[in-house]
């Protein structure tokens, strides 16, 4: 509109346009990277439900148990012998990403496992796996 005027200088509209648009993005981004945090505990976005708890308990746990089970066969394997267990157990380690709540806030939220109709024979095997995996 401002560039089809004769009488408006263009150099000067455009200097003043330019200034608006930076002003409203760096506006925009501060306000953005400040209160993002807060407007999401505000709306609950982020929420960590029973379900989400949940499910990250029982993926921790088969996960720790194939992690157990492979390396006790890579151990009986003689290509591997030479391997470092002590450096691959501590490296392969799973970390529970609810512990201490989403924001760290709250030290006693951790994910929660509950075993779906197993066997005593199963149960025993995963305490087994459980105990080494916590040493």
């Amino acid at each position: 509109m401002f560039a089809l005027n004769p009488k408006v200088d263009k150099s000067e509209t455009a200097n003043k346009v330019l200034v608006q648009v930076a002003g409203v993005i760096i506006l925009t981004l501060i306000i953005n990277a400040n209160t993002i945090k807060l407007v999401m505990k505000l709306i609950r976005f982020n929420d960590i439900t029973l379900v989400h708890r949940l499910s990250m308990g029982n993926a921790i746990a088969c996960v720790t148990e194939i992690r157990e089970k492979s390396v006790r066969i890579c151990k009986s394997d003689w290509k591997y012998r030479r391997a470092d267990w002590i450096w691959l157990l501590q490296k392969t380690k799973i970390i529970d990403p609810y512990k201490g709540g989403l924001y760290g806030d709250d030290p006693k939220m951790d994910s929660l496992f509950i075993p779906y109709g197993t066997c005593d024979d199963c149960m025993s095997s995963f305490y087994h796996i459980l105990h080494l995996w916590k040493k």
